[in-house]
């Protein structure tokens, strides 16, 4: 019995009290008239009460095969609703595990939605306000359309932040950014220049400095960075990039007790260095150079300061500030800094400087410092040798404000500066100042030799301090700078006379070097073989001169062959004919004795003398044999003097064009090194 039985009987024994009572009843009924029933129930039969019909397997798939084909393949009652019920009351795991996959499958459905809901939404990508991104940005002029520095760095916007530009083949890249923004970049074959491109602009530095920095373009990773990162930003300023180069350091070389021209106080110095001293550049030394740069890129200039040493010969590239408040100070006929004119006026000043303890007066060449070019260049080292070239900022024409030359810094103002020389400037005296002393031209243009050298300038050995000596003889020729000696040559016609045969006078085209020559004696004067030559008076008979230049005065006179001997100290002929610069005597090269060998490098005057192998003696190529033959002698035998490494003298079928007795490739210049070998009279 179920629950519900359980009820009824409940029920029923309330109604009826417990079995075992003994309590009665009445029971009762009403009886109706048939009149009274027709009236109050229906005399036809709507329904008929089947007794239920009996269904085996056989009979339904009898039915349901008679009925398949009148049943709908979907719906509400149709093959599919069949199935599903049927494969739901069979198999109820079945559509367990499939109400899990569609619950599964809604979800994806949901979140795949939610998806697409984003993909399909417009992407926001960081801009500046300002600058579209896919920009190309270098520090310029906006209105004009020009680069302040064609150089300068350039930058790529992207993601609202510049991307600083530094890979390799830079110009490649930014074509290839700009192609891959819509430029073509070229047009019929030829490159459009960035400035025409409408990817490409030039900003001011405020304007650069307005957008921030992201991580920069150093490599090709760098391209396919997805998200940009804001880093440090590198403020952009005014500013000039400069070359720095110093040559040395300019110092006062003071005489000292017992050396030639000491001054003890300096009282008799003037400038060029003729008295108590001399001025020279210390090439080694290293300048020294302070200067200020930008830090703040708002309208307050705020500062930070640098100093560089530069070595001698060396040269550093600096960028200092071009702030506003360095300017306004008028140069050239302008305040415009940008201006060509502004940096075109060279300004000169007199410096103390002090040497030791000596304070010296110079004027100079400055060019930074306050209302200066370079303003904000604040200090140089005292003596610091210093020019400068600017690469950038360009101007509106755009070339280098000053037109990209090299100028001086600071430096000694002795002629070889911008707007003419010393004299020009107002300083005549120190034409040719720095490292003149011992290293000066002579009236004529040629080097001037010395013989005594003190301090710095001396190292290495004075320039033609071959033993002449300390004071008089050629020492003191060569210190008169218009001495003939320092005259290159002798060329030009000179009327010789003549007492024999019929001719009185003859005219003949005197040639010769003179500077560097060797010198002679000459009837007891300081002289140099210029040339023989040779007079035929008849058709068997000739004269040979040998013509000379006395040093003391520029007399140019001639001797005949045949009078050497008594004439040239030390002179033996060796030959009835021309001049003999070979001696045929062992252990001494020269014939005529040396009173100074000339300069290495310097060649002989040879010419019709026993050095040209154009002359044809009798007996002359068996003299050169044996010559030939000796010097070979002096090369083996290191006793001799000779030193060792100089290359030999083929004399034989050779045209000497050297100095044989100071030699190109074995003498010197501050060393007579064949002494040993040549005859020397003083």
């Amino acid at each position: 019995m179920s629950y519900e039985d359980d009820d009824e009987v409940g029920k029923a024994q309330d109604i009826l009290g417990s079995s075992n009572s003994n309590e009665v009843f009445a029971l009762s009924k009403t009886i109706i008239s048939n009149q009274r029933a027709k009236e109050i129930l229906a005399g036809t039969f709507n329904e008929v009460i089947i007794s239920e019909e009996k269904y085996d397997s056989e009979k339904i798939k009898k039915i349901y095969n008679e009925l398949f084909y009148q049943i709908s393949k979907k719906g509400k009652k149709s093959h599919t609703t069949i199935i599903e019920q049927s494969t739901d009351f069979v198999y109820p795991e079945i559509n367990e595990n499939l109400e899990d996959d569609i619950h599964s499958i809604s979800e994806d459905i949901i979140e795949l939605s939610e998806s697409s809901s984003i993909l399909n939404a417009p992407i926001t990508i960081p801009q500046h306000p300002l600058y579209e991104n896919g920009l190309i940005v270098q520090e310029g002029d906006p209105i004009d359309n020009k680069p302040i520095n064609p150089g300068s760095t350039k930058w790529y916007l992207q993601q609202g932040l510049k991307r600083e530009i530094t890979i390799h083949s830079e110009g490649y890249f930014i074509r290839a950014l700009r192609m891959a923004s819509g430029d073509p970049a070229y047009s019929n074959g030829k490159f459009i220049p960035n400035s025409l491109s409408p990817y490409f602009r030039y900003l001011t530095p405020e304007d650069l400095n307005g957008i921030d920095d992201g991580n920069p373009i150093a490599t090709n990773s760098d391209f396919n960075r997805k998200k940009i990162e804001k880093i440090e930003t590198q403020y952009i300023y005014s500013e000039i990039d400069l070359i720095l180069t110093c040559a040395g350091v300019e110092k006062f070389y003071k005489f000292r007790h017992g050396e030639v021209g000491h001054d003890y106080d300096l009282s008799e110095y003037y400038h060029g260095g003729t008295m108590g001293g001399y001025w020279w550049l210390d090439t080694e030394a290293s300048c020294k150079v302070t200067y200020k740069t930008d830090i703040d890129p708002t309208t307050t200039f705020k500062s930070q300061t640098q100093t560089i040493s530069i070595k001698g010969g060396g040269h550093k590239t600096i960028t200092t500030s071009r702030d506003a408040s360095w300017y306004g100070h008028e140069l050239g006929g302008t305040t415009d800094p940008l201006d060509f004119n502004f940096y075109q006026t060279g300004l000169k000043s007199t410096e103390i400087r002090t040497p030791g303890q000596d304070n010296i007066s110079v004027g100079v060449w400055k060019r930074y410092g306050d209302e200066t070019v370079l303003p904000s260049i604040t200090e140089v080292k005292e003596g610091s040798r210093l020019s400068y070239r600017i690469k950038a900022p360009y101007n509106s024409n755009g070339g280098v404000v000053d037109g990209g030359l090299s100028h001086p810094l600071i430096q000694i103002i002795d002629g070889k500066g911008p707007a003419g020389s010393a004299t020009v400037q107002g300083y005549p005296t120190q034409a040719g100042i720095l490292n003149s002393y011992y290293n000066k031209d002579s009236n004529f243009g040629t080097k001037v030799v010395n013989n005594i050298c003190y301090g710095p300038l001396s190292e290495g050995g004075c320039y033609g301090d071959l033993g002449q000596g300390t004071s008089g003889g050629v020492s003191g020729l060569f210190t008169n700078l218009s001495n003939y000696y320092y005259l290159d040559n002798a060329n030009g016609r000179k009327t010789f006379k003549n007492k024999a045969f019929r001719t009185t006078y003859h005219e003949h085209n005197v040639k010769g070097k003179i500077y560097g020559q060797p010198i002679i004696k000459v009837n007891g004067d300081y002289c140099v073989f210029l040339e023989s030559y040779r007079v035929r008076v008849l058709y068997f008979a000739h004269y040979d001169y040998n013509v000379f230049i006395r040093l003391k005065d520029g007399h140019i006179f001639r001797i005949k062959n045949k009078d050497l001997d008594n004439k040239v100290t030390g002179y033996k002929r060796n030959s009835n004919d021309l001049f003999n610069w070979l001696s045929n005597s062992e252990g001494k090269l020269n014939n005529p004795s040396i009173v100074w060998p000339g300069l290495k490098g310097y060649s002989i005057n040879y010419e019709n003398t026993d050095l040209d192998n154009r002359v044809t003696l009798s007996g002359f190529d068996q003299a050169l044999e044996n010559l030939e033959e000796w010097w070979q002698g002096v090369m083996n035998n290191t006793s001799s003097g000779y030193i060792p490494g100089m290359p030999p003298i083929n004399i034989i079928g050779n045209q000497i064009k050297d100095n044989i007795f100071n030699p190109k490739n074995g003498g010197s210049n501050y060393t007579w090194k064949l002494k040993g070998n040549t005859k020397i009279t003083s």
